[in-house]
């Protein structure tokens, strides 16, 4: 890519997805503000901006509070089964959920660039004929699958009539922003280049401007053979339930996956996804948690499969890398 050139970068909502949120104070943006410090280390900055469409936005909001209104549920009907105890004392004071995520979203459309939404009457107009033509990013046989893609998109060529990019590029897993109709319909409105990239923030970004080539290299050698012949086995392993699993056996690594962020000028933090295939915990090992599994036969374990993220930190030295395994999450 020509580093005299500014692209524009449009996130989707998938991009952010995670199943168990940890923190409800704010949106899970941890990719985002990793990426962001590992473009400035990069020192490519003026060649990028990141945009959030405001339905992005609104969605994340509103996936954080589902999980945040069941948590709150299932603690109050948890916390109510010990209420005769004198040692429990629990109230939630003062706290409203809609207020709450309210003064989130606005503290995030302050933070973050945003794309207004395109929602006027003509646009829900071509957004209706679209949907009944299934015309991209509605997808034949399914459904109404598309809509939230078709706000995005025409919100994106308003955008990019008043903005002078040299390229636009939507980051999404959804495969049907990847349709050639819609990336030439976007070049006749606009006047403007689109692509459509189906990757991780940070992987996308290094494949757009030839990053870290040495340290990839070295991650396709050395690093994944050493992973493969240590063959660990992991002990306590989560699974998206929050149950845990023992003698946790590697199986294969998803390469396509591995994502880089530089930390500094010679830091690297790169994350790593293992399939392993575990054994659950109700096995003779564990006697005492038969009962709440269920089962009579301590012999009877069963086996589920799982992608675990281990996050090495590597350094160059001296011409050679070198991975921290005090600063690492192996």
């Amino acid at each position: 890519m020509n580093l005299n050139e500014k692209i524009v970068l449009v996130i989707d909502t998938n991009i952010f997805y995670q199943k168990k949120f940890s923190d409800f104070t704010k949106l899970p943006l941890e990719k985002y503000y990793k990426t962001i410090e590992s473009i400035k280390q990069s020192k490519i900055e003026e060649n990028i901006d990141i945009y959030f469409p405001e339905i992005v936005l609104a969605e994340m909001i509103i996936q954080s509070k589902k999980s945040c209104k069941k948590e709150l549920r299932d603690s109050k009907v948890f916390l109510n089964k010990l209420k005769n105890l004198s040692t429990i004392q629990y109230e939630l004071y003062g706290f409203d959920l809609d207020t709450h995520f309210e003064e989130i979203e606005k503290n995030h459309k302050k933070e973050l660039n945003i794309i207004e939404n395109s929602i006027s009457e003509e646009k829900m107009k071509e957004i209706y004929k679209m949907a009944l033509e299934k015309i991209p990013p509605f997808v034949e046989g399914k459904s109404d699958k598309g809509f939230k893609d078709a706000i995005i998109y025409l919100s994106l060529i308003d955008f990019a009539k008043k903005t002078e990019y040299d390229e636009y590029i939507i980051i999404s897993k959804d495969k049907g922003f990847k349709q050639g109709k819609l990336i030439s319909n976007f070049k006749n409105r606009t006047g403007k280049k689109l692509e459509v990239i189906n990757k991780e923030l940070s992987i996308a970004i290094e494949e757009k401007f030839g990053l870290f080539k040495d340290l990839r290299k070295y991650i396709n050698n050395e690093l994944y053979n050493e992973i493969k012949d240590k063959r660990v086995w992991y002990d306590d392993c989560p699974t998206k339930d929050g149950l845990l699993y023992t003698d946790c056996e590697f199986i294969s690594l998803n390469k396509e996956k591995t994502e880089i962020y530089r930390l500094n000028d010679s830091s690297y933090e790169v994350k790593i996804h293992i399939n392993m295939k575990c054994h659950d915990y109700c096995s003779e090992r564990h006697v005492p948690l038969i009962k709440e599994c269920g089962r009579n036969d301590s012999l009877n374990v069963s086996t589920i499969e799982l992608d675990r993220e281990s996050i090495y930190i590597l350094e160059k030295k001296e011409d050679e890398w070198k991975i921290d395994y005090e600063s690492s999450q192996i």
